[in-house]
């Protein structure tokens, strides 16, 4: 693996020298989006080696009136006040099909499998000005292949308004709402982290099963981070093709159902959550019967996945790089016991004949 940054070289496998490379120069304190002004989320264990931030200026894709309106109004955020600016951006029409949402099939399977894919939930245009976006970053060219050194490169995060909107359109808006309770949810201020799979023979060093974290981010040994029943922190994993996927392409591994499993094995922590390293002590073996799924697709599709859905990386066997973004879903509030309970928490509930 490669730091794009500095151009130093780091040994794949040295858990030790990444934690080291990832938490110098406060960077720990950039993970925790609670803080204010972060500029990135809670990612799987798989974290990453360039850290990258966008500009000061952060954009809101809001929607205007679902129901019956046909625009988005795009807002600047004032970070001294989190509050959203007054001048209107532009209007943009939107078909009606981007209104429409999940099936109850659909909702049916994401509570069954932990997951359920959403094409054409953003533009190609969109995803290419990603993709061009990223290739920037990084400092290769799609045209240069003989450039393409490293099995994986990693940026964290990305807030222009490329990836704003990508994150925000009525589609994902609608199925947020769906999965993970309507109004319950914070609007994606950008889209990170980006593992970027270039065909390589090498092994990627970051391919094992995994859950992802979701609080107790700000400790520096990120095998304590921490997950619990309730899902605190988190309301959603969801990845981003930005690149047309196939099944040579490094497709993420999907765990169909094991987010049951993950739920009855936090249930005992309670609150406080078990750690990563409590959680991964066995390498995830109560899931290896799991029949696996892969996350391919178009530019533009989208997996939304239960928070415990067990996933792993892969080797790119292909022939083009692989561009996808893995952010979080972020909650708006703590959980809530009063409120109807939303598929997420459903899937929760059977998995552990819990009647919260």
């Amino acid at each position: 693996m490669r730091d794009v940054r500095t151009g130093r070289s780091l040994h794949p496998n040295s858990l030790t020298s990444l934690a080291r490379h990832i938490f110098s120069q406060q960077i720990s304190r950039s993970l925790d989006p609670r803080r204010r002004g972060a500029r990135t989320s809670p990612t799987c264990c798989c974290l990453p080696l360039d850290v990258r931030f966008a500009n000061d200026f952060h954009v809101h894709i809001l929607p205007v009136d679902l129901n019956d309106r046909t625009s988005f109004r795009r807002f600047g955020v004032d970070r001294s006040t989190g509050s959203a600016a007054r001048a209107e951006w532009k209007n943009v029409p939107m078909s009606k099909s981007e209104h429409v949402g999940l099936t109850a099939n659909q909702v049916e399977a994401f509570i069954d499998d932990g997951f359920v894919k959403i094409e054409a939930a953003f533009s190609p245009d969109l995803a290419k000005q990603c993709r061009d976006a990223l290739w920037a970053e990084i400092g290769l060219s799609a045209d240069h292949p003989e450039n393409w050194t490293e099995p994986v490169v990693r940026v964290a995060f990305n807030g222009s308004p490329p990836f704003v909107n990508a994150a925000n359109t009525p589609r994902l808006h609608r199925a947020y709402d769906q999965l993970a309770g309507e109004g319950r949810w914070l609007p994606p201020e950008g889209l990170g982290s980006f593992p970027i799979r270039f065909p390589s023979p090498a092994s990627p060093g970051d391919d094992g099963w995994h859950v992802d974290m979701s609080f107790g981010t700000e400790n520096p040994d990120f095998m304590q981070w921490r997950a619990n029943v309730t899902s605190s922190g988190r309301a959603l994993l969801m990845l981003f093709l930005l690149s047309d996927v196939g099944p040579d392409d490094a497709p993420t591994r999907i765990r169909k159902g094991s987010h049951f499993t993950i739920a009855r094995e936090l249930l005992p922590y309670g609150t406080q959550g078990a750690t990563l390293r409590q959680l991964s002590a066995d390498g995830y073996a109560s899931t290896e019967s799991c029949n696996i799924a892969l996350a391919t697709g178009a530019a533009g599709s989208v997996y939304l996945c239960h928070p415990f859905l067990v996933h792993a990386a892969q080797p790119h066997r292909g022939q083009r790089p692989r561009f996808m973004a893995q952010p979080p879903l972020l909650p708006k509030g703590a959980f809530d016991p009063a409120v109807a309970p939303s598929p997420v928490q459903i899937a929760i509930r059977r998995a552990c004949s819990l009647t919260f």
